[in-house]
């Protein structure tokens, strides 16, 4: 439990109290916007999920002229701990609380995909190119008879795997390479998230 859950605990305790009639009927209503206020600064000071780099920041407290977050684990949240020493908190229950725990990452839609997304992807290849997007020479390894020269491209992918792509040409589209032949048909679509690395081989003429 870190402070900003033990605060909570500490608010839906007091709720508890107004609901069971602890408090004299002229102190409900200020106990109850007490616990509604609090529940505001909670809601403000929490764990940023903005701040990949400091996972642990505190939203509220935002960054400093360096973009650097002021509070840099929620534990040390100013106005948490003004907030806690309200609820009655000292040195001991501080030092034993837990440090605040990172949330599970979200699933990405998609449109835009970060290092851990592009790790995390199997390398997609150009066997796995559907059939429609195929040029009529997207087969890397199979050229006609007299095909004039193309280059190699060693492609190495962010698992590690690799392959070599033979292509008149392979530029940068959007976010994907294409490999082209000399007549101007694709042989080759590979997403750039996925790539590691591309290296020139050679100039070299594959024929059958």
């Amino acid at each position: 439990m870190d402070l900003h859950a033990w605060i909570t605990q500490q608010v839906d305790h007091v709720e508890r109290l107004i609901d069971e009639g602890e408090f004299p009927p002229s102190q409900d209503d200020g106990v109850r916007l007490r616990c509604e206020a609090d529940r505001r600064i909670l809601a403000r000071h929490r764990l940023d999920p903005e701040l990949s780099g400091f996972p642990t920041s505190c939203e509220g407290c935002g960054l400093d002229s360096w973009d650097l977050p002021n509070a840099e684990t929620l534990n040390d949240c100013p106005e948490l701990l003004d907030l806690a020493h309200a609820h009655g908190i000292t040195d001991e229950i501080l030092a034993g609380l837990d440090r605040p725990t990172p949330p599970e990452p979200q699933p990405r839609d998609g449109s835009r995909l970060g290092l851990g997304d592009i790790l995390a992807t199997p390398p997609i290849t150009t066997s796995q190119v559907p059939a429609a997007l195929r040029g009529p020479r997207w087969n890397p390894d199979h050229h006609p008879i007299g095909a004039r020269a193309m280059a190699q491209y060693l492609v190495t992918y962010c698992h590690g795997d690799s392959e070599t792509i033979t292509a008149d040409n392979l530029e940068l589209s959007g976010n994907q390479y294409i490999g082209w032949a000399g007549d101007g048909s694709a042989v080759a679509y590979i997403p750039s998230g996925n790539v590691l690395s591309i290296i020139r081989l050679n100039d070299e003429a594959v024929t059958d």
